[in-house]
């Protein structure tokens, strides 16, 4: 079972990564001058240059490929230096370095703070007259807002601090109202307007997702209808592009594929209710095809709830327990892990249904990759590769050389080897162009805490300055950036009510313990091996031990003295 410090912190080495620094006898968060020694071919010169001020700017010059041309990078700043350069740099001002920035600001100041500092850096372009600045700074600050609202909703004092900075601005308006600094200010003074209506400002994409091949099994249920025949047998994924920007408006709802129910599901489901989770699954009734959809759905929900905020408050530990919206999402994680062995360790009566119910699960997981939710496949390959499960060889032995294979899969999709090397494969195969996708966050906790693990916060100058490393926040903006990315496209799927409410109780399966597994796992296969106790009794050990679990006996010590105190 995959623990909640082992899904967010796996003890490995950190990924061979040649643009990570690396900083020697320095701890995070300390002000003492850091030893810095580049990895190969990474950043080849660390110099400081002439700003506004020699003391509050680092460069870096990292060497192009296939090219003799260096690029300079800041790597470390103050505060309003790095704001600064946010607003007059070329790279800064392309919309990817500029979402990067307003990703990781959380690390070294607050949203008030942040704010604070682009209001005096437009004060001081409009002072000097430099209307280029001047409209730069309220473009990241329009960005701000409109691509990270997160950090606006519920904070009514920021929205109200945004409001007064534009309408003090335009109380002060002496040049022409054509000024393109006017109408933004305009804008930012009724940002109000924009809380009740957040989604005027929101860009997103909806792709319908189909599997590439289906390939339905006896016993299974076909589909009601031949239109949902042709959409569960599409061997294509489309595209719908779905954007409020957009003038051409579409129902993505309505290229949702039809669900994979009986048409006469609502009795069908009543009929179910009376049995335990295993037998539901097992019924064939439910679709392997739709149960994948109903996770996915549930899934992405959580998934898309986790902030950039949460994601830098993991990584650095600022919180002695993981942010609410992750903490959900590993605690589904641990529950569906559970729930999958449950299923099947729970069949201890025969074998076959113990063995259909296995071979149901890697084909769900089949699903789930076809999908694209991979957080689903290393859920299920986690309750599959549990102890209680692994166990089982008879159970195991039963299945096909076809259900081997595609587990086979499954197990090189989710292998930690090469740093989630297959896992990460494919994630990027889906970023060009991005398809809608469940990450497994595990990954990204992972890369985040090492990064920060390896690189301090703040760099000190030649002349005592703490400056914000802003290098390793480059890096985490990749990081972060990923999850968002796929935060943003949604499943076209519809939700089938009872499976879905099915899916999210799973049956109890929190309150099982890992003790409690053992135990029902025990009975379905119990050791072979016999043990003499006391010279009067033999026992199967193991096995005993899971009746003792499940309350059918008394501990086998107790016995043990029982057995002794009779007479020979």
């Amino acid at each position: 079972m995959l623990s909640q410090d082992d899904f967010g912190f796996p003890r490995e080495q950190p990924p061979d990564d040649p643009e990570a620094v690396v900083l020697s006898d320095t701890r995070r968060g300390s002000f003492a001058r850091a030893s810095i020694t580049p990895r190969r071919n990474s950043v080849h010169d660390v110099e400081e240059r002439n700003w506004q001020d020699r003391r509050s700017v680092q460069f870096s010059f990292q060497q192009q490929k296939n090219s003799a041309a260096r690029e300079e990078h800041v790597s470390a700043a103050k505060l309003d230096t790095l704001v600064e350069y946010v607003v007059t740099s070329n790279e800064f001002m392309e919309a990817s370095q500029v979402s990067g920035f307003l990703l990781t600001y959380h690390a070294y100041v607050d949203s008030q703070g942040l704010l604070q500092a682009l209001a005096a850096r437009y004060d001081m372009a409009s002072a000097k007259g430099d209307v280029v600045a001047a409209i730069r700074t309220l473009f990241v600050l329009q960005r701000w807002i409109e691509e990270h609202w997160y950090d606006f909703e519920g904070d009514d004092l920021l929205l109200l601090a945004v409001a007064k900075f534009a309408r003090l601005r335009l109380e002060a308006w002496t040049k022409s109202k054509q000024d393109a600094s006017f109408a933004m200010l305009t804008k930012l003074s009724t940002v109000h307007e924009l809380a009740q209506d957040r989604r005027t400002v929101v860009n997103r994409a909806a792709s319908s997702v189909l599997p590439d091949d289906e390939e339905w099994d006896d016993g299974e249920a076909k589909p009601a209808t031949a239109a949902a025949a042709a959409g569960a047998h599409h061997k294509h994924s489309e595209s719908v592009g779905v954007s409020i920007k957009n003038t051409r408006t579409l129902n993505a709802l309505s290229r949702a594929p039809h669900p994979l129910v009986d048409k006469n599901w609502a009795a069908v489901w009543k009929g179910l209710q009376a049995k335990s989770p295993a037998h539901v699954l097992l019924s064939k009734h439910l679709n392997k095809v739709e149960i994948a959809r109903q996770l996915t759905l549930i899934e992405h929900a959580l998934y898309k709830k986790i902030t950039p905020t949460e994601l830098i408050a993991q990584a650095t530990h600022k919180t002695d327990r993981p942010p609410e919206n992750i903490r959900a999402l590993i605690a589904h994680f641990n529950d569906m892990s559970r729930f999958v062995a449950m299923t099947i360790c729970s069949l201890h009566g025969t074998d076959s249904a113990r063995s259909h119910m296995f071979r149901k699960w890697v084909k769900i997981g089949r699903e789930l990759l076809r999908l694209h939710n991979y957080n689903g496949v290393f859920e299920i390959m986690a309750g599959l590769h549990s102890v209680s499960v692994y166990r089982l060889k008879h159970t195991k032995a039963a299945q096909s050389s076809k259900t081997k294979a595609i587990e086979d899969q499954l197990v090189e999709v989710s292998s930690r080897r090469g740093n989630y090397a297959a896992y990460r494969a494919l994630i990027a195969a889906n970023t060009v162009p991005v398809k809608p996708s469940v990450p497994f966050i595990g990954a990204a906790l992972t890369d985040l805490s090492f990064l920060d693990m390896g690189n301090v916060d703040v760099i000190e100058n030649d002349q005592g300055d703490a400056l914000i490393n802003f290098s390793k926040h480059r890096r985490v903006a990749q990081v972060i950036g990923l999850v968002k990315k796929f935060q943003e496209h949604e499943y076209v799927l519809e939700p089938v009510p009872e499976l879905h409410d099915f899916l999210n109780k799973l049956g109890g399966a929190s309150k099982v313990s890992d003790k409690d597994l053992y135990a029902m796992s025990l009975l379905c296969e119990p050791k072979a091996a016999e043990v003499e106790i006391g010279g009067w009794a033999t026992w199967t050990l193991d096995a005993e031990h899971a009746a003792v679990a499940l309350g059918k006996a008394s501990p086998p010590q107790q016995r043990r003295k029982e057995s002794r105190a009779a007479p020979p």
